[in-house]
């Protein structure tokens, strides 16, 4: 079939890309057709660029082949699961592990793209929370006697009327809380994705232009992070709080003048607005108030946390160099948990909510060797701003997966593996940029 249009095809491609980005905090449902159609539209776009693919095109990708091995790894365990429906399900999940890295390898690496897509996905951000904010309102007006009423409080969370709204918010009982402002995604993944948005701004923002054109990002920067702490992930809050002091730490470090005390003002600011606030004080007595000792049948979230760790821990110290094998490690899993009584994390067969240690269960060393690369991936990009952002994705990811399974979840193998890939790309456009500047491209 001849391809007449080869720029209509480019334009439809790239609106595709975008069309995913912006996607993604809005949801699964949202976002897999789009991955579809983007999918197709790369396979249309190679197919008409009738370009010969040379199978050692991954070459010079060692990041990109850190992620293809990795499924491979799911694909090589699969003969030797005693669980086939378990594993089929995993690798259906991860299959973006293979996709992603030979599409964005195969991708010619275009700056205006991955500034553009990168865009897009602050938009779908500021969408989402547009879309959350109103339901709230929606849910909190009433209109009584002829007159409109505005109470956020749970109509079954009658009791904690007459509390103030920060107040209710510490007890689950406002409409502008936790899993009832994050209609789309569950509020741990919903988090991720803000705090990565306000990488983006921070990097992507000429903090030193002129004053009306960093108010825009300052807002939106203000926005996330009030919608980080109403989600009342404590994964979220640690992990940008850990930005937080990472990037203000950086900025005083490596920017010149005014603007590199606005930015660290404005973070310290929001940083010091939470830990100042009932939740935050909320959280800590709640903390305070665990003795750490794993209850009997626990079905609260940070005691149920303690019995699964707990039980992952043992079952690793049985098999940690090769482990159980994927799809196996939950039979196990379910087993201790019955064998200790945890009935609650065995009716639900909870994974290890542990990224760490479900790699040890699965994979054993081989599994953790593998996750380790994909925390040290920054060094093999040539690019500071490419670097800079992939190391604020890897802490974004590594913090999230000391309490939750980012690779058991759909929604964070996405986010995860689609923006690792799109910063190798934009790294290594961003080095064809440079090395086009000097006048020894072969050097490059």
């Amino acid at each position: 079939m001849k391809f007449n249009n080869s720029k209509l095809i480019h334009l439809i491609n790239t609106i595709a890309l975008c069309a995913v980005s912006f996607s993604f905090p809005l949801g699964r449902k949202v976002t897999t057709p789009l991955l579809i159609f983007w999918v197709l539209s790369e396979i249309v776009l190679l197919v008409s660029s009738r370009k010969k693919v040379k199978i050692l095109f991954l070459k010079k990708n060692l990041p990109y082949l850190v992620l293809i091995f990795y499924f491979l790894l799911h694909i090589i365990w699969l003969p030797f699961t005693s669980d086939i429906y378990s594993s089929l399900s995993d690798i259906e999940k991860k299959v973006s592990f293979l996709i992603f890295p030979i599409l964005f390898a195969l991708k010619k690496q275009n700056l205006y793209n991955a500034d553009v897509v990168l865009n897009f996905f602050l938009y779908g951000c500021l969408i989402a929370v547009s879309i959350s904010f109103s339901i709230a309102v929606y849910n909190s007006t009433s209109l009584i006697d002829g007159t409109l009423s505005f109470n956020p409080i749970i109509g079954e969370k009658a009791n904690l009327r007459g509390y103030s709204f920060l107040k209710s918010v510490n007890y689950g009982g406002n409409y502008f809380f936790g899993s009832i402002i994050s209609p789309f995604l569950h509020t741990t993944y919903y988090s991720m994705q803000l705090c990565f948005a306000c990488v983006i701004i921070f990097f992507k923002t000429n903090w030193s232009g002129k004053n009306y054109k960093i108010i825009f990002p300052v807002v939106c920067v203000v926005i996330f992070s009030t919608v980080i702490f109403l989600l009342g992930s404590r994964a979220g809050v640690l992990t940008y709080m850990t930005l937080s002091v990472v990037f203000s730490i950086y900025t005083l470090i490596t920017s010149r003048g005014k603007s590199r005390y606005a930015i660290v003002a404005v973070t310290i600011l929001l940083t010091s607005l939470f830990i100042n606030s009932p939740r935050f004080d909320f959280m800590i007595k709640k903390f305070n108030s665990l003795d750490f000792n794993i209850k009997e049948n626990p079905t609260e979230s940070l005691d149920l946390r303690l019995a699964v760790w707990g039980s992952s821990i043992e079952l690793i110290k049985d098999n940690w160099i090769i482990g159980y094998g994927p799809g196996n490690e939950r039979g196990e899993l379910k087993e201790k948990y019955r064998e200790k009584g945890f009935d609650y994390a065995a009716e639900n067969t909870l994974n290890a909510h542990n990224q760490f240690l479900q790699e040890l269960l699965s994979f054993g060393v081989i599994g953790f060797i593998f996750l380790i690369s994909f925390i040290i991936s920054p060094i093999f990009l040539k690019n500071k701003l490419a670097q800079l952002m992939l190391t604020a994705l890897i802490i974004v990811f590594f913090v999230n997966s000391l309490f939750e399974t980012v690779f058991g979840v759909f929604s964070g193998i996405i986010f995860f593996v689609f923006f690792y890939c799109l910063l190798i790309n934009h790294s290594q456009a961003l080095q064809n940029l440079k090395c086009t500047s000097h006048e020894n491209i072969d050097a490059c």
